[in-house]
């Protein structure tokens, strides 16, 4: 009855599209057999993606959760199916869960989805694993967390949640690096002692202060005369920028914002490579947790050490009443500690009137013209009869 089996894939199709459908990845109109594709699916055929992960995050990801929750999430993609927790795994995964897992593990060693987020705590911890078996399954596991964690930064960035990005973006960097967040950013510079950073983190020496201190008197605070200049070159390698804007209302709903954009950093080609380095910009309403605008931007290494400032023009919406101010944000895609804040404030902004007056209707008056700029009229305004009427 179907030799060619055409009815038969074609049902194929037609389920295929349905689930895709139900998982919002693709829009399929079953009528009409038309597909079209979604910010969602683009992005999990793009950062390879399994379907039913794609199904788990539907489920279980929203705007509130926190980095625990994330980790909990990514554990239980199906890109982890194949592995399973071995008998002889659970002592040593119930020693790891004690060391270096720094955030809740729900499932605990028993089950596979607990043991992937344990594997990945210990792999950002840099924790020493004996198990042939785990350093394999560690490995496996941390390529492919950061590569969805990627993905999810992305879904959360199309769905314009705020906080939900920074967060993803900061987890995203922190299983690259292999640091937590809330360590010293200068852990990322292999030139420090692990000792001389230690020190800096139990004194509570931040970025902004060391920026702010001269080389002696960091290098008299760690009781290590010389390594005061290397600590202060290090700070002032951090990836930074500092951002000005203005802004121009268009209508009254929508505003021209013009953002100047200047590097504040010593640019180190060990240190930064070649190329540029990539920020996140976006602008984000606080009270609604929203953002209107985004774009991945790079500095360029001529731009970083000419100091240039360069300037980025774009468009967002606003709303009656006004709210109180805007933040744009700028996050390193690279460098843990390195971001910048630019506040709009409404306060003082005028908008164009509700309903802008009626321009007077000016007097016309007849003008004659003869035969060589009737020609040139007619060309200008209708270049096809021009062509037709004088041979043109």
């Amino acid at each position: 009855m179907d030799p060619t089996l055409e009815k038969h894939r074609e049902q194929l199709v037609i389920e295929v599209g349905r689930k895709l459908d139900k998982a919002r990845m693709i829009r399929f109109e079953e009528r009409t057999g038309f597909f079209s594709s979604t910010d969602l699916g683009r992005i999990a055929s793009h950062y390879y993606i399994k379907y039913n992960t794609i199904e788990t995050f539907n489920e279980l990801f929203d705007a509130h959760k926190t980095e625990g929750d994330i980790l909990a999430i990514v554990s239980k993609a199906e890109e982890f199916e194949q592995i399973k927790v071995r008998e002889e795994e659970i002592e040593e995964l119930e020693a790891l869960l004690g060391d270096f897992c720094e955030l809740a593990t729900p499932g605990g060693v028993e089950n596979s989805y607990g043991k992937i987020n344990i594997l990945l705590q210990t792999y950002v911890s840099r924790g020493e694993i004996d198990s042939f078996s785990l350093i394999s399954d560690s490995a496996y596991v941390a390529q492919n967390a950061a590569r969805i964690i990627r993905a999810l930064f992305e879904v959360a960035l199309r769905k314009r949640w705020p906080a939900m990005t920074y967060r993803l973006l900061n987890l995203s960097k922190i299983i690259d690096k292999r640091l937590w967040g809330w360590v010293s950013p200068l852990r990322q510079f292999s030139v420090l002692p692990p000792h001389v950073l230690t020190k800096l983190e139990q004194k509570n020496l931040t970025i902004d202060k060391l920026k702010d201190m001269r080389k002696d008197e960091i290098g008299h605070i760690l009781h290590h005369v010389n390594i005061g200049l290397k600590v202060k070159q290090c700070v002032h390698q951090i990836p930074s920028i500092t951002m000005e804007a203005t802004v121009q209302p268009i209508t009254r709903t929508v505003l021209r914002v013009r953002l100047n954009i200047t590097s504040d950093f010593k640019w180190n080609d060990q240190v930064h490579g070649t190329g540029g380095e990539p920020w996140w910009i976006w602008v984000e309403d606080p009270t609604n947790d929203h953002i209107y605008h985004s774009e991945y931007f790079i500095i360029q290494k001529k731009q970083v050490i000419a100091k240039e400032t360069q300037l980025l023009v774009f468009t967002i919406p606003i709303f009656e009443p006004l709210p109180s101010q805007y933040y744009i944000r700028a996050v390193s895609d690279r460098w843990l500690g390195a971001e910048a804040v630019c506040i709009i404030n409404f306060q003082h902004l005028i908008l164009p009137e509700r309903h802008p007056p009626h321009t007077e209707t000016m007097k016309c008056t007849e003008v004659l013209l003869d035969k060589d700029q009737e020609k040139a009229f007619l060309l200008l305004t209708d270049p096809k009869k021009s062509q037709h009427q004088w041979g043109w």
